[in-house]
């Protein structure tokens, strides 16, 4: 029998020798194709030992115990001290016998579940989004609408409170009735959202995939209102000294005031206040009140503005004004008990310069001994002056973020590319891969030796007869259309398996999918939507589920744009649609094979075909079994083998869809499906390619190049001439993740230039399963005066002049 250790928080927890430990892992399922599982194990039993007590904090005895059973703790398994699994532990129970403790009940979870431990129910509002910016001006928003390279954030041509309308009279081909900056809501990058995700919570996520244009281009469209509403980012109201001494009365004892970024109103005890002179009696609670004033003052603008209130770091109320005002933002009873810290948060229309006074005052009332008796009211404040404060006109991603969960927003968007997200060896790092490009990159180990063959089973595949494959149901005016047209909702897709007698099974995505409307104008294809519910006067706008964008390739169009100031035409624009250009070659957000609003040309690389097909088909091939069996592996195999391997019995070719490992015994009771594919075909996505676009003052950027377990990537040298500058010396074979630096500098050759970079990803066969493929192009300098040496003629300042 094997050894098995198992550390929680880095300490060695004690066993029973007798209980049997096991680890249940699984993927993809056949039972339930649109989950990613993860490893977990059966509850299992750990002596009430010293040492397990002192971990757990002596659970049993609550007057001892200092142990949150509701957390889950960090740990890992190891069997004879080879590294098996990371994941958690949660404490089930603890048991006593004759009012002795005897055992703890405790439970493994794999890695996966850490994310969902550390997402919890946050909402999309509550991610970090100070990375990313966005200038809410007319000149912002219409670079973001025509600008050729990568922005996390853009401004699709949606309305939401008009029916745009061309070469009628009265179109937005008319600078009457141009398209207005402030018409408009943004969308961001699905793969920035992946990023500030990871930011958030210290995660972090591997893989092609993640750079992959197909993500980068998806987009989520940041609407959680009926018509564009927007305010600057929240600015925290600072205060950086300690007002709390400050009463004149009781500079000792008063607990309450003006602290550092904080007012804390915490119950007042009268009984050790100083009383004044002459003094009856401190008088009832009721007459005793906490309030927090805030005066803004020496604004720059008589704008719109909201003061965000939060108790305990929950927010509390909004208060909204406009220039110089005073507000009364709390008024708490002295009651027994109160113990709160308020913090406050500006938000406003547009850029604004303000000073500000935070003012709390404790009031109340005694009794006096005077003749008559007389009642005298007292109050005592504490004031921090700030000055020289400011907002910016970028957009709150936060307040205006879709009303979804992170954990809603995560898993849906692993269900659209049906991506696999899996646990790798480094803590908190977990790869995100397409589920055919996952598997390809896995190892073969032939298993056949080590087989219990008393007793194979051999099933075949219960499946269903049909597979849905669901976006959520849009109320906008053109997918009512479509619907009303087609019989069936837009971007949809029932795909049918008539030789199966199974029922049906539904993959829904939790997002809306809008239809577009392509113009045909004699300048280009001008494509729009809205999110409106039908044609009427005054027409009527909706919140909808939050939609997904494909962005696609600079197209030339004429419509006339208002940025506030001025209405000019646009001519160029990224359009947003249903398709995106990848490879040369079209793709589509939809799930089956629709005419392409953009272009009128059909799209056969759907979701479907490209994220799902290849795995449906294995599954649906006649030649297809469910074989179920029992091995018996070393431990050097069982501490290698993981879910995108495939298995090899006898002389066939097999996937894991489940396997249970008995850690004690090296017992793995395996269910396995038949693996009819080549690697080529696991992996039809099996290349990517990544474009960095530079203007010619040049830039950098940082490429996370993911190398799984016994595996190798080759980076070839730039091709020739070499103008960017990598962080490593290239050419190179890396066998662990590391991050590959590429600096742009500026181009002053006056010609545009692009650089070529190739990554070969191999397994542990040397079996090539992924090409990467990194573009890196950067125009000329343009509008810039050059010497006859190809330099830039510069001013005084070294600045250049400009033609």
């Amino acid at each position: 029998m094997q050894s098995v250790q198992i550390y929680i928080e880095n300490k060695r927890i004690d066993l029973f020798k007798s209980e049997s430990i096991s680890v249940n892992s699984s993927v993809q399922n056949v039972s339930d194709i649109s989950k990613v599982f993860t490893d977990f194990s059966k509850s299992f039993q750990l002596p009430a030992s010293k040492n397990n007590n002192e971990i757990f904090g002596y659970y049993y005895n609550n007057d001892l115990n200092s142990f949150d059973a509701n957390t889950r703790l960090d740990a890992r398994i190891e069997i004879n001290h080879a590294d098996f699994r990371k994941g958690r532990v949660q404490l089930e129970s603890a048991t006593l016998r004759d009012g002795q403790i005897e055992f703890y009940t405790v439970t493994f979870f794999g890695d996966v579940v850490t994310i969902k431990d550390k997402i919890g129910s946050d909402k999309l509002r509550d991610l970090d989004y100070s990375g990313i910016n966005q200038l809410y001006d007319g000149a912002s928003i219409k670079d973001s609408i025509t600008d050729t390279a990568y922005r996390d954030i853009r401004f699709p041509l949606i309305s939401s409170d008009r029916i745009w309308t061309y070469n009628d009279g009265s179109g937005i081909d008319l600078s009457a009735h141009a398209i207005v900056y402030d018409e408009l809501f943004p969308a961001v990058s699905d793969a920035k959202i992946m990023e500030v995700i990871q930011d958030t919570y210290g995660l972090t996520f591997t893989g092609p995939f993640l750079t992959d244009d197909r993500l980068k281009n998806s987009f989520t469209w940041w609407k959680n209102a009926e018509i564009p509403t927007f305010t600057s980012e929240a600015l925290p109201l600072t205060f950086n000294e300690d007002g709390g001494s400050s009463f004149p009365l009781n500079p000792d004892v008063q607990p309450n005031g003006v602290f550092e970024n904080e007012v804390r109103i915490v119950h007042n005890n009268m009984s050790t206040f100083l009383q004044p002179t002459p003094f009856f009696s401190w008088l009832a609670v009721s007459t005793y009140n906490h309030k927090i004033d805030l005066v803004i003052q020496n604004t720059s603008a008589s704008i719109d503005y909201f003061i965000d209130v939060y108790v305990n770091g929950t927010i509390s109320s909004t208060v909204p004004g406009s220039g110089n005002s005073t507000f009364t933002l709390a008024s708490e009873m002295n009651t027994t008990g109160l113990n709160d810290i308020y913090t406050f948060e500006i938000r406003t229309a547009g850029p604004l310069d303000f000073d500000f006074d935070i003012i709390y005052t404790f009031s109340g009332s005694y009794a006096s001994t005077n003749s008559p008796f007389t009642v005298v009211p007292f109050s005592e404040s504490s004031t921090f002056s700030t000055i020289n404060q400011s907002t910016t006109a970028y957009i709150g991603l936060n307040q205006t973020a879709p009303d979804m969960t992170v954990a809603e927003w995560f898993s849906g968007t692993l269900k659209q590319f049906n991506l696999t997200c899996y646990p790798t060896s480094e803590p908190l790092t977990f790869e995100i891969y397409p589920l055919a490009d996952w598997y390809a990159k896995g190892d073969v180990f032939d298993i056949t030796k080590y087989t219990d063959i008393s007793t194979i089973k051999v099933d075949r595949l219960k499946l269903y007869n049909e597979v849905s494959f669901k976006w959520q149901k849009s109320e906008a005016l053109l997918n009512r259309g479509y619907e009303g047209v087609n019989a069936k909702q837009y971007g949809c897709l029932d795909k049918t398996f008539p030789d199966y007698d199974g029922g049906k099974y539904d993959i829904s995505l939790p997002f809306e999918n809008l239809l577009f409307q392509n113009f045909d104008t004699i300048n280009g294809n001008l494509q729009v939507s809205y999110c409106v519910k039908e044609y009427a006067i005054p027409v009527q706008p909706y919140v909808p589920k939050p939609v997904k964008l494909y962005l696609n390739d600079s197209a030339a169009c004429s419509f006339q744009f208002n940025d506030g100031t001025s209405t000019t035409e646009v001519t160029t624009y990224r359009p947003f649609g249903q398709s995106t250009t990848y490879s040369s070659d079209s793709y589509s957000i939809n799930f089956g094979e629709e005419i392409d609003s953009l272009t009128n040309n059909p799209v056969s690389n759907s979701l479907y075909s490209v994220y799902y097909q290849p795995y449906l088909v294995n599954l649906f091939n006649t030649k297809s079994r469910q074989v179920t069996l029992k091995a018996h592996l070393p431990v050097g195999l069982i501490t290698r083998l993981s879910l995108e391997d495939a298995i090899i019995l006898r002389d066939k070719k097999y996937r894991i869809n489940n396997m249970i490992v008995d850690l004690m015994t090296g017992a793995v009771n395996f269910v396995l499906i038949s693996d009819w594919l080549t690697n080529e075909e696991w992996s039809a996505a099996g290349s990517s390619v990544t474009t960095y676009e530079f203007d010619a003052t040049g830039g950098s950027f940082n490429f996370l190049v993911s190398v799984g377990r016994d595996s190798y990537v080759e980076i070839d040298a730039p091709n020739s001439p070499v103008f960017v500058v990598p962080s490593i010396s290239l050419p190179t074979t890396i066998t662990t993740s590391q991050t590959l630096g590429i600096t742009v500098p500026v181009n002053n050759t006056g010609a545009d230039r692009t650089q070529v970079i190739t990554l070969r990803y191999y397994n542990s066969s040397n079996n090539l399963v992924f090409t990467q493929t990194i573009y890196v192009i950067q125009s000329a300098s343009d509008g810039f005066l050059l010497m006859e040496s190809g330099d830039f003629l510069l001013l005084e300042n070294l600045g250049q002049i400009e033609t």
